[in-house]
């Protein structure tokens, strides 16, 4: 019987230490669970699926951009090669029987290519920017060499050149940007580089052909093939000094007394945010 008048004592208390204005604990506020939630806004979902996508740090770094030109510039030749090598055998007089075969020699030379870069690669005696400069060379030389030697020994021959370059380069483009960015970030790299291949494709085809069809030959675009193989190549040696540049200009703090102080002038200052800004 105690007991039991214990136990009601002690619910009366709790209810009047609940209830009663003048406890010491607030009364609980029931929640509308009827409101309705914050939803994230379009521009939140797109800047959430971009960075699934991208490592945005990358876009940080000047080096990459250089790493993304090289790949614009491999675009274009490659693009134009491949569209319009057959049509313009049939225009040097070359049977459209053996125009077909050159397509098809710069596949074959492009497979025995890779394995030979990648052997050359793991000596680790040659910088692999220096060998993938030399590969985009390789090809933009060939592509304006050709423009002049018209029959059909010296095509196979430029064929097999830009077949072997462009084995080269593909596969040194994860090597350079491993050398450059770091390994953990060079899925997300490669992904950006095959995106600008995809994408300059998409207008390089239609491009070529307004420039044949106003020029009447196809001097001009294979002109441009090279020019922009060449130019890849000059930027690919461009990236150590790059580099460095940036590495020398960079920031370095040092916490002296609560005080951050940078290392350097104010030019270098200057350079250092113009380079980071990008």
């Amino acid at each position: 019987m105690d007991m039991s008048l214990d136990a009601d004592a002690m619910d009366n208390c709790c209810d009047l230490w609940v209830t009663h204005p003048g406890t010491d604990r607030e009364p609980e506020i029931p929640q509308d669970t009827n409101k309705p939630k914050c939803k994230p806004t379009c521009l939140q979902g797109l800047c959430a699926f971009f960075r699934s996508l991208y490592d945005i740090s990358l876009f940080k770094e000047p080096i990459f951009y250089i790493v993304l030109f090289t790949g614009l510039c491999q675009s274009v030749g490659h693009n134009i090669v491949i569209i319009h090598s057959v049509k313009r055998g049939r225009e040097f007089g070359i049977s459209s029987t053996f125009s077909s075969l050159i397509p098809a020699l710069m596949g074959l030379s492009q497979l025995v290519g890779r394995p030979v870069w990648g052997a050359l690669g793991s000596t680790h005696t040659i910088k692999p920017y220096v060998i993938y400069a030399v590969a985009m060379a390789i090809c933009g030389v060939s592509s304006i060499i050709s423009i002049y030697e018209i029959s059909f020994a010296a095509q196979l021959t430029f064929i097999i050149l830009f077949g072997i370059g462009i084995g080269g380069y593909i596969v040194f483009i994860p090597v350079v940007l491993v050398y450059f960015v770091g390994v953990k970030r060079m899925g997300y790299g490669m992904s950006c580089v095959w995106q600008v291949h995809g994408v300059v494709g998409l207008f390089i085809g239609t491009l070529s052909g307004w420039m044949r069809d106003n020029s009447g030959s196809y001097a001009g675009v294979f002109w441009l093939a090279g020019v922009s193989l060449i130019v890849g190549a000059i930027a690919a040696l461009m990236l150590p000094v790059v580099d460095k540049i940036v590495q020398r200009n960079r920031r370095t703090f040092d916490d002296v007394d609560g005080k951050v102080e940078f290392q350097g002038g104010n030019e270098e200052l200057l350079v250092a945010e113009c380079m980071t800004s990008i």
